[in-house]
């Protein structure tokens, strides 16, 4: 996907323009706006951009200046003027800045699709060019390579492939090596898609100047990730494994000296005939994500993730929770991120868990804490933003110290969140609410709640769906009805027992209310989440 910023002063266009086509559709994803031009030049400064879409009248910046200005910070710079007046001088001074299209306001949508089709269709040559600047030969080996790896060329094609391109298949043994350039969450706001292919394409030219001689004992590709990969075959898998390990702890060394790029580098275990050299690739391939916890080692192999996972297997760290979800209401920041720094302490200690599972540990605790601000209905974009918004830089983290802030970035904006709401909540309120949430098993109504707070009972009503935007009824209904799907998915209880759980003697009108709220009744929807269990 191909990155796209807007800017414009009207906020009908910023709101607008983001769902009048389907980016998606061109390879497209909008990340980031502005209302100005120097507003959206300070946030180019960190925001990684490929295509610029921008008004020329605005305050502070006009969009002229802005993209001169942008284009020092990336050269590759896709431009794309908006503007409600057909002035022949800015169209002059914008082609000599290089855009691509001038738009008309009003915005022509099947123009403005053509504009984004092509401009996107440009970057994608030009990332060919950059990545693919190299002979027919080469483009040919590499797919060549990359099928015999994922067992995706049958026996005959590949013997007649390798004496044509120049590789060998007789060697005994072949171990794989990946070597994946591991820009940090910094750098991968700053570099562009292109800024980025360009080090790769640097990378693997130094790869194969050092890797590659006159025997053909190691080939070097490009495969479908980005990744150099590069297959040794070897005489003694034992001895000729301790060349190959300096081998490559000389490549990430001369990598990070002179592209400035820490460079992640695995090796599989051998596998016996070129039949079998695929099975290297993917173990190659695996064992990058124990960057996460070994990032201080040059090479990156098998045996340590074994040692990782019978460490797992001996005790590992399981998450409280419960305990994190009252350290997140206590709304105190240092006393909830020294937990996440003693969480974060018992993965890295003798009991580590492998990459995959503290990665699942860290979604874990981030979707915990969205619930938790759901369920007191709170109106915050942290609440509003779907999984994929929310995960979409945490997967691309490398490091374990990069995943630990994450998640504290999570939970400290999730108790802004909750301090915020506070603020707009008269103390009242505030006592009511947390009443519910302790007591919503015993009789809740007004009247016994006046009674409790020295107000009167009819103004109670009339203040609590001033501030909660519902009715007392509906809101006590409404977290009883959530507190008992919950312990329908995480309980074996009784649908009854769950019914007087929650603050309903009457069966009959927990299952009615039940039905109301969840648009099932409490049977089927745990008959449902069993059957999404089992699948």
């Amino acid at each position: 996907m191909y990155s796209v910023f807007i800017v414009d002063d009207e906020p009908f266009i910023l709101e607008g323009l983001p769902h009048v086509i389907r980016w998606e559709e061109y390879g497209l994803v909008i990340t980031g706006q502005a209302s100005d031009g120097l507003e959206a030049l300070e946030m180019l400064r960190t925001t990684p951009v490929d295509i610029l879409i921008t008004d020329i009248t605005m305050p502070r910046m006009n969009g002229l200046e802005l993209i001169r200005d942008a284009k020092l910070l990336n050269p590759e710079l896709k431009c794309i003027i908006l503007s409600g007046y057909h002035e022949f001088d800015y169209i002059k001074q914008g082609m000599a800045l290089g855009i691509e299209n001038y738009l008309l306001k009003p915005i022509n949508i099947e123009e403005l699709k053509v504009t984004v089709s092509s401009t996107a269709q440009k970057i994608t040559d030009t990332y060919r060019k950059e990545m693919y600047s190299r002979s027919d030969l080469d483009i040919l080996r590499d797919n060549i390579l990359y099928r015999w790896m994922t067992d995706a060329i049958d026996a005959g094609e590949l013997k007649h492939r390798a004496q044509l391109l120049g590789f060998r298949l007789d060697y005994p043994v072949y171990a794989v090596a990946a070597v994946k350039l591991a820009f940090e969450a910094a750098e991968q706001r700053e570099l562009s898609h292109l800024q980025r292919d360009h080090l790769i394409s640097e990378a693997y030219q130094l790869c194969r100047s050092r890797l590659e001689n006159d025997n053909n004992a190691c080939v070097t590709f490009i495969d479908t990730d980005g990744d150099i990969m590069a297959i040794f075959g070897l005489k003694d898998a034992d001895s000729d494994c301790d060349r190959v390990r300096d081998l490559l702890r000389q490549i990430g060394s001369v990598i990070q000296e002179k592209l400035a790029v820490r460079a992640v580098i695995t090796l599989a275990d051998a596998e016996h005939n070129y039949v079998n050299a695929g099975r290297s690739y993917d173990s190659a391939k695996k064992l990058q994500e124990y960057y996460l916890i070994h990032s201080e080692e040059a090479v990156i192999e098998r045996k340590l993730s074994i040692r990782d996972a019978k460490q797992a297997a001996a005790g590992g760290a399981s998450i409280d929770l419960d305990a994190y979800g009252k350290l997140l209401f206590g709304k105190s920041k240092p006393e909830l991120f020294a937990w996440i720094d003693a969480f974060f302490q018992r993965l890295q200690a003798v009991d580590a868990a492998p990459p995959a599972q503290i990665q699942n540990h860290a979604v874990e605790i981030i979707i915990h804490t969205k619930r938790l601000l759901k369920d007191v209905k709170l109106s915050n974009e942290l609440v509003s933003n779907d999984y994929k918004e929310l995960f979409s830089s945490l997967f691309r983290i490398q490091l374990m110290e990069e995943l630990k802030e994450h998640v504290k970035y999570i939970a400290g904006a999730a108790i802004d969140c909750l301090v915020s709401e506070d603020d707009e909540l008269s103390p009242v309120i505030k006592q009511v609410l947390k009443h519910i949430s302790v007591n919503y098993a015993e009789e809740l109504s007004l009247k016994t709640l006046s009674q409790t707070f020295n107000i009167n009972p009819v103004y109670l009503g009339q203040l609590f769906q001033k501030e909660t935007g519902e009715s007392f009824s509906d809101y006590v209904n409404k977290f009883r009805i959530e507190t008992a799907r919950k312990l329908l998915v995480n309980t074996h209880l009784k649908t009854i027992d769950i019914g007087k759980r929650v603050g309903y003697a009457d069966t009959s009108y927990f299952y009615k209310q039940f039905k109301k709220y969840a648009g099932i009744s409490p049977t089927e929807f745990r008959g449902l989440t069993a059957e999404a269990e089992v699948l």
